[in-house]
């Protein structure tokens, strides 16, 4: 830990090669921030080289001591750049200086925060919810103050994408069906995949199916945060989705053909050292959520993450319009998908819009409900849609929509718009693909005549 004396000597050092040297003024004035600086007068200063940048002037002595003086600052102020070295600094040591006064800027940080807690905690007015959103606010604010901005040049970035994506030691999660990994390509690290759909569509099951390829086949560490079932009917579905024996059949076991028992067994042992959490706790707000998810990620190395689903979550700060709060909900997520670089899926409730639209009920991005900002967060967004659930019975070509299921795919950054037919078990509720279905297809398949639109009259709300 460095002394106060040393701390002032690399701040004089730092300010002396910035001021009488512009290469590196240039260099070093985007990390360059006034709270890395303990001195007041040096933060001060540096305030005013901050101003003279967004001014677009140039920097040298006499500038630099003219502005101090239209700024009010007194002339043994102003002297005082005249006893800052002159001596330029290499570029290992410019980088060596800053991240000094940075982690100084940290543990300052820490000790005020910790005192301010303190103080806090023995005022018996304050309620206590606020302790976790202040303490996340400060710490948020810290690391967007502290991280290193990195240009890296682009024969970097693409050798480090190639390297990690043909990588066959950490190869990628992939969908659990064939036609899904053709329309979006594998799961991207840092995603936010939006599964939309409007009641009774499956959205759960299609997550628990995707969870059940990951966490089972692939064997890759997920994490699954269901709001709205308990941890126990997660593993029924899952366990059903495995064995293909519906739950409700399970208290008659003993009637059960030897084969069939063997089956459900090998299914329940199949689940022994499966790498899938289970979270099920709906009182947890936006800010615990995501600190369990860092808290995972360290600890169990997770790869993917699934929210069930986004309308339930509740931020830790109050707002008095409910898109406001999605808004923020979704930017959160994004951003901690960025942050700890692995994509996370939430299931996302529709509007009735889609029912007033008539017979062929197609979801689209503004149906998503009470959030504008979903579809701008998200990178992916798939809409799960069953046709039969609207009483049409064949597609365009003559085929039946028994038993089927559409993933509408309406919002891909890095891929085509297009959907995917699947079959859809409505026993167990898993989806499968459909090998008879056409190999490529977009939307509209249907065509009715105008007269059944009244089958399906508007919301009256």
């Amino acid at each position: 830990m460095q002394t106060i004396d040393q701390i002032l000597y690399v701040e004089q050092v730092i300010l002396g090669a910035v001021i009488h040297h512009p290469d590196t003024f240039r260099r070093l004035i985007v990390d360059l921030h006034p709270d890395f600086f303990q001195h007041n007068h040096h933060a001060e200063i540096v305030n005013i080289i901050h101003q003279l940048d967004a001014k677009q002037a140039p920097l040298d002595l006499l500038i630099l001591s003219q502005l101090m003086r239209d700024n009010g600052f007194d002339n043994e102020s102003v002297a005082y750049l005249r006893v800052l070295p002159t001596d330029n600094l290499p570029a290992n040591r410019q980088d060596s200086y800053i991240d000094i006064l940075k982690q100084q800027c940290e543990r300052n940080s820490f000790h005020s925060l910790g005192q301010t807690l303190i103080n806090r905690s023995i005022d018996p007015t304050y309620p206590t919810t606020e302790f976790y959103a202040e303490v996340d606010k400060e710490i948020r604010k810290l690391i967007n103050l502290t991280r290193r901005i990195s240009v890296q040049p682009l024969s970097q970035i693409l050798s480090n994408y190639f390297n990690k994506t043909f990588n066959t030691e950490t190869s990628a999660i992939e969908w659990f069906e064939s036609g899904l990994n053709r329309v979006l390509g594998n799961f991207t690290k840092g995603d936010l995949v939006v599964v939309g759909g409007r009641p009774g569509m499956g959205k759960t099951s299609f997550m628990l199916t995707q969870a059940l390829h990951t966490g089972m086949q692939q064997q890759k560490p997920l994490l699954y945060i269901s709001l709205e079932l308990s941890a126990q009917r997660i593993g029924e579905k899952l366990l059903t989705l495995h064995s293909g024996i519906p739950c409700k059949e399970w208290e008659h076991m003993d009637a059960w053909p030897s084969e069939r028992k063997d089956r459900f067994l090998d299914s329940v042992n199949a689940f022994t050292n499966a790498p899938i959490h289970v979270l099920d706790d709906a009182t947890l707000n936006l800010y615990q959520i995501c600190n369990i998810i860092r808290q995972y990620k360290a600890i169990h190395q997770i790869e993917l993450v699934m929210v069930d689903y986004l309308q339930i979550v509740n931020s830790h700060k109050k707002h008095n319009i409910r898109e406001q709060e999605i808004s923020l909900i979704s930017r959160t997520l994004k951003l901690l998908a960025r942050e700890l670089d692995i994509p996370i899926m939430v299931s996302s409730q529709l509007s009735r819009a889609t029912e007033r639209r008539g017979i062929v009920a197609f979801p689209m991005l503004s149906d998503l409900r009470e959030g504008g900002s979903i579809e701008q967060d998200a990178d992916k967004v798939l809409f799960v849609y069953r046709p039969e659930y609207y009483k049409i019975t064949e597609y365009e070509d003559g085929s039946t929509t028994s038993g089927k299921a559409e993933i509408h795919v309406a919002k891909n950054r890095m891929g085509p718009i297009d959907s995917v037919r699947l079959i859809f078990d409505h026993t167990t509720q898993l989806f499968e693909a459909d090998k008879e279905a056409p190999s490529y297809y977009r939307f509209g398949d249907f065509d009715f005549p105008p007269s059944r639109d009244d089958e399906f009259p508007p919301a009256p709300f």
